[in-house]
């Protein structure tokens, strides 16, 4: 009868270990709150590079919350690859492959964001690679990330200020007066060396974003995801968080474009091009760089 009583304690110990491992998206409970407005269910963007056709294409699901809940990438992007050539190096660009897959996990406070990147090289298998991983982060009783991977953030309330990387590097976000981002400064606080300052560089258009998406961040104007590795580059990056509100208040207006200094020092503006339905959410963008950006949404 002990043996009985023992296997069935056994048994009710692994359900019980089951059901808590187990995830329903729809019920999860977190103290993020999913940013208002349409939900996007892709982004598109395509310009010539290193003598080929890039593309970066995102699509997204959501819970039942509204919450992003999946990413799902096919990229196609060249690359140079140096190869020796009789003793040489010649600098050769080759069509790159990247597929990728991206669930966000929510648990109170905590986000888990499990991630697969695969990338194949066509015409150099050698070189092609797949690998996957975690990472974590913290939502304060605001609902937006205090920590994420490597960084840490510091709020005005839910509007980000700063964001702290290892080996000292700091992002300080830079916004115009109606809260938009109009770029960062990158710098070491033990030397105070300046690495990167496009503060000011960015402006918007007078249109208001009606969409959940911030196409600022997805953009790289906030700088602040380069802390981690595996989103640091603007449109390649598997999966989002500034795009999604996660941390903390979102650009109000789409952007436009670039502000640079003419030869006579003046300010000079330069425009992207917008498309919009008749509903005035957008459709397309054309930025400054001649960087095509297209939109669908969710039903």
């Amino acid at each position: 009868m002990k043996n009985y009583l023992y296997i069935f304690a056994l048994l009710l110990c692994v359900v019980v270990v089951s059901c808590e491992k187990e995830y329903d998206a729809d019920t999860a409970e977190s103290n993020y709150v999913a940013a208002p407005g349409k939900r996007v269910a892709s982004v598109k963007t395509t310009f010539f590079e290193n003598d080929g056709e890039n593309c970066h294409e995102h699509r997204f699901t959501y819970d039942a919350k509204g919450r992003i809940k999946t990413v799902n990438s096919d990229i196609v992007i060249y690359t140079p690859v140096i190869m020796d050539n009789y003793g040489f190096p010649d600098t050769v660009n080759y069509r790159c492959n990247i597929t990728s897959s991206a669930n966000y996990f929510y648990r109170g406070e905590e986000l888990e964001v499990a991630y697969i990147v695969s990338t194949q090289y066509p015409d150099l298998p050698a070189m092609n690679r797949t690998s996957g991983s975690s990472s974590y982060g913290v939502f304060g009783q605001s609902g937006v990330l205090e920590r994420f991977s490597q960084l840490s953030f510091e709020y005005s309330k839910t509007r980000l200020l700063q964001a702290y990387a290892d080996g000292g590097i700091c992002f300080d976000v830079a916004r115009d007066g109606d809260g938009n981002v109009t770029g960062y400064k990158k710098y070491n606080v033990y030397t105070d060396k300046v690495l990167e300052n496009n503060v000011g560089r960015y402006h918007y258009h007078p249109r208001k974003n009606k969409s959940n998406f911030d196409f600022s961040a997805y953009f790289g104007y906030w700088g602040v995801e380069q802390g981690v590795t595996v989103i640091s580059r603007p449109y390649r990056a598997p999966y989002q968080l500034a795009a999604f509100g996660m941390l903390g208040a979102t650009s109000q207006n789409l952007p436009w474009g670039i502000v640079e200094k003419g030869a006579d020092g003046k300010e000079v503006y330069i425009y992207g091009e917008w498309e919009f339905d008749s509903q005035d959410y957008p459709l397309s963008f054309v930025d400054a760089d001649g960087r095509r950006t297209e939109i669908t949404y969710c039903e």
